[in-house]
């Protein structure tokens, strides 16, 4: 199984040197202060030394600074078993000791990069590529959708990847929190609870979009749009849950804390879970909460 991790890197502004083919923007010159040496972020500033608890007092600071929009807001990359990644900005609709959850499209880039082996899961897969076969009736049976699902996705399952890094990056705070895990789908009522509490046209938005699949033109999805907006005009009706949209959760195995720092000797504090016959290096390595330790890494 490939794992795969996201960071932030900053780009620096300088004079245009032209090329022999192309412009070259040098912007080594950009740079903007972070915090003092002496506003530190080390392991007696931990909150908690349960990662997740840490998150919280986190989170909870930043989503109370005015200068960020979307403290929720995450980069998620994925990669396909081959190795080729992905990232995207998705928001964060909760999180608990279990881990981090976001919503989406089921039939989504990431999502086929996160392919999970589930009986309903193939039905939806078979329903989008499989339509004009002999086994477009599968996707309504997901017991027909396991036995056909050696027959026309063996391609599929090469992709299957189901791990991911997420990034929260809160730039008025010079932090961030980096976290790779294992991702499993929420339960289908969890994603149906989710669903009926967006705004009707945000879960018409999520009826209309196909999301990743190529577009003639913008023209199209605006008509569709217009057409349900028509079908579903009276509030009182109930707009249905696509069964190709729903939550994932993302169960985190290792969690990192960064605090920049203008000398750019950055804080990072790593939570990780031990692995299998991996001893506690008492030196670096402190015991934190349940089957979490933590240790310091070098900027």
């Amino acid at each position: 199984m490939l794992r795969l991790a996201v960071r932030c890197v900053a780009l620096r502004r300088g004079p245009v040197v032209t090329m022999s083919s192309a412009t070259y923007y040098d912007i080594s010159d950009m740079r903007k202060p972070y915090r003092a040496s002496d506003d530190v972020f080390d392991v007696g500033n931990l909150v908690s030394t349960n990662p997740i608890q840490q998150f919280e007092a986190w989170f909870n600071e930043a989503r109370a600074v005015p200068n960020i929009g979307e403290a929720n807001a995450m980069a998620l990359a994925t990669a396909s078993k081959s190795g080729f990644p992905s990232v995207r900005m998705v928001l964060m609709k909760g999180f608990s000791e279990k881990g981090f959850t976001f919503f989406t499209n089921y039939e989504s880039r990431k999502a086929a990069e996160l392919f999970i082996f589930e009986p309903n899961i193939i039905a939806i897969w078979i329903r989008k590529s499989v339509s004009d076969t002999p086994y477009a009736a599968a996707w309504n049976d997901p017991s027909v959708a396991r036995s056909k699902f050696a027959v026309v996705s063996q391609d599929k399952l090469a992709d299957e990847n189901p791990v991911c890094s997420l990034m929260f990056y809160w730039d008025p705070m010079k932090r961030s929190v980096r976290i790779e895990g294992t991702v499993e789908r929420v339960p289908e009522e969890e994603s149906l609870h989710y669903f009926e509490q967006r705004p009707r046209k945000s879960r018409l938005g999520a009826i209309v979009s196909h999301q990743s699949t190529i577009l003639e033109s913008r023209e199209v999805i605006n008509q569709k749009y217009a057409d349900l907006l028509e079908e579903y005009k009276d509030e009182e009706k109930n707009i249905p849950k696509p069964d190709y949209w729903g939550g994932y959760l993302v169960r985190p195995i290792s969690m990192e804390f960064w605090q920049g720092q203008t000398n750019r000797l950055h804080d990072r504090i790593r939570f990780h879970k031990l692995k299998e016959n991996e001893a506690i290096d008492s030196k670096c390595m402190h015991q934190g909460d349940r089957d979490w330790v933590f240790e310091r890494l070098a900027p």
